[in-house]
């Protein structure tokens, strides 16, 4: 019914207590902070670095999956990465990808691709060329010439097939050539009499 007030023992008699000192408070503090909360976790395990073998590289490079034995049959392939700049002649190259800046006094590959990002100047032959990007010059395209709605193309151009999506824009010297009279064989035409 009555209860006891504070400070005093069971008996009634009163307990003296000691003030605790601030190592001992430093003691229980650390000793609660180090109980664990909740979910408890044992140690990080060990980091296991795998090391990349060249041909898993190379594959990625070429976007083939990893694993399996060297690619032998990809493409010669020339990525010019953002913030590149290359300048100079560019020969013999499958397929050329531009995402940065290129500076070419004569370029020719198989198929050409300009990124959002990329911008080409210069003098550019190639069978198959997709322009997303910036193209200043001369380009000569036997195949099909794909602009982009990003794309932007300007000067001398010269293509066998034409597709242009809604946005991109062709400005300067534009001229047909026909791929099969390219390949076609001449003939010998046979002079009037006279």
């Amino acid at each position: 019914m009555f209860s006891r007030k504070k400070g005093e023992g069971e008996d009634g008699e009163r307990e003296d207590r000691q003030p605790e000192t601030d190592a001992q408070n430093a003691a229980q503090n650390a000793a609660a902070d180090a109980q664990p909360r909740g979910r408890e976790r044992g140690p990080a395990p060990p980091r296991v670095r795998v090391p990349v073998r060249r041909t898993d590289a190379v594959r990625r490079v070429h976007g083939l999956p990893p694993g399996g034995p060297a690619p032998t049959d990809v493409e010669n392939r020339l990525v010019v990465g953002r913030e590149t700049v290359l300048r100079g002649h560019i020969a013999s190259c499958e397929r050329l990808v531009v995402e940065g800046r290129v500076d070419a006094e004569s370029c020719s590959c198989g198929s050409m691709e300009i990124a959002a990002t990329g911008d080409l100047k210069g003098i550019a032959d190639a069978e198959t060329a997709d322009i997303s990007g910036t193209f200043e010059g001369t380009l000569s395209v036997r195949g099909l010439l794909a602009v982009r709605a990003t794309g932007r193309v300007s000067g001398s151009v010269s293509y066998g097939d034409l597709e242009i999506e809604q946005g991109g824009r062709i400005c300067g010297e534009i001229k047909f050539e026909d791929p099969e009279a390219a390949r076609a064989p001449l003939r010998a035409v046979d002079a009037p009499a006279g």
